[in-house]
């Protein structure tokens, strides 16, 4: 195996873990070998290779994941752990071909910042909200966000919570992304559908499941049985909000009575990215040489457009921040330093019971609002805001705020209740 590329590679890792990357995409490009990195949700190229080292470098790859090394004209997926910056992590490869020769993206997992329930950002009422589900031997719990919205950090957080010699639990998984003690996981292969396996683990009784995804139908059907019959099930959806998800399961064609039943919980969330503290520029503060103009609210005028669309403006309590163009040491040049998670949850109750068994959108939406657990993403994003922890072009990239705020910010009482500033006449 080439010298040179096993060294690229390692350098690519090193220097991905001690930024905290999440993914490391390496791209066959017409001229050379582009590679890039994702820190704090963002792409950033980190070097580019010579054509040549192209051969040896994705051959590596496929070695290491456990490849096949001669089909290299198929998409294919792997495994492999690395130690890099002192730790070890481990590496879910992707690689599809592409035009001018393969693509490869590798998620990096670390093993030691598996979060726990306590080291969640919950808000007191969404953590006894999240621990009374736990608590419940039956019933189901959703996690729902796009794909790297932090969903199977969740609910690893809650499996570690349940954890205990007592109970028997089970995951089937596409793949298994974190290798547990304690747990009995099942990756999802060709020949162990997702159907066969749960089908399967029901039969073993388990205290406890995880189902990785919630992709169809029959999938739907298992989880619902499951939480039904004395299984508390723990599972992940991609929609927008958690009304949507009950929206969902109707859509897959599951029987509003029993959704009513199983459901304990449900939690959207998603991650956004942390202005860097160190280097973080406030109202029309400006760096050397900076192009776009912000005015003293710290605003772009697309940015001062959207928040007055949306009616916020009055309930700003002080300029907002935004990320230095240039960065500096302590966030490597980018403006951000981590992400942070924001949730939106509901929970069962008799009105949200009533509204899913009559499988009305508009019902379930209002019995939402009902709740006072509930608080929409925006809202959650908006005290972030305000607060000089993420820019307000954060929350105007969020999936799903173009659907959702027209809908969900329309009530004077739940900016406040964001800000804690009343609206006063002008």
């Amino acid at each position: 195996m080439d010298t040179h590329a096993c060294e690229e590679m390692n350098s690519a890792f090193d220097i991905a873990v001690s930024r905290a990357a999440s993914d490391i995409h390496i791209e066959h490009a017409a001229d050379d070998i582009v590679v890039r990195l994702r820190v704090n949700g963002l792409l950033s190229e980190l070097k580019r290779l010579p054509t040549h080292m192209a051969l040896p470098l994705f051959a590596r790859i496929r070695q290491r994941s456990k490849m096949d090394t001669i089909q290299t004209r198929a998409p294919a997926d792997g495994t492999f752990s690395v130690y890099a910056h002192d730790q070890l992590v481990s590496a879910r490869v992707s690689v599809i071909p592409g035009l001018h020769g393969p693509i490869t993206v590798m998620r990096i997992l670390y093993s030691r910042t598996r979060a726990t329930l306590d080291s969640l950002p919950f808000s007191p009422l969404l953590r006894d909200a999240v621990q009374g589900a736990l608590e419940k031997n039956e019933g189901l719990i959703l996690l729902t966000g796009p794909t790297g919205s932090g969903k199977t950090t969740s609910l690893y957080a809650m499996l570690d919570r349940l954890n205990t010699p007592e109970r028997a639990i089970s995951t089937v998984e596409d793949p298994v992304e974190y290798q547990v003690p304690g747990l009995r996981q099942v990756p999802v292969t060709p020949d162990t559908t997702f159907e066969k396996a749960l089908r399967a683990l029901l039969r073993q009784d388990p205290d406890a499941m995880l189902i990785g995804e919630i992709r169809d139908r029959v999938t739907a059907a298992i989880a619902l049985q499951a939480a039904n019959t004395g299984h508390l099930t723990l599972s992940s959806t991609h929609t927008n909000s958690a009304p949507a998800t009950i929206s969902r399961l109707l859509n897959l064609g599951c029987e509003g009575y029993d959704i009513a039943v199983a459901l304990e919980l449900v939690i959207a969330q998603r991650l956004l990215p942390v202005l860097c503290p160190a280097c973080a520029l406030r109202g029309d503060q400006r760096e050397e040489g900076e192009t776009s103009h912000y005015d003293a609210d710290g605003m772009t005028q697309l940015e001062t457009h959207w928040i007055n669309k949306n009616n916020l403006g009055r309930y700003r309590t002080q300029p907002f921040a935004r990320a230095s163009p240039h960065g500096c040491d302590q966030c490597h040049c980018t403006g951000y330093k981590g992400r942070i998670p924001i949730f939106s949850a509901i929970a069962r109750s008799d009105a949200m019971q009533n509204a899913i068994t009559a499988a009305a959108p508009e019902g379930i939406e209002r019995a939402a609002r009902q709740q006072a657990l509930y608080e929409p993403l925006i809202i959650a994003g908006i005290r972030l805001a305000v607060d000089g922890q993420i820019p307000i072009s954060a929350l105007m990239q969020m999936q799903s705020v173009s659907t959702a705020v027209d809908a969900q910010i329309d009530t004077p009482a739940l900016i406040v209740a964001a800000t804690g500033v009343e609206e006063t006449n002008q």
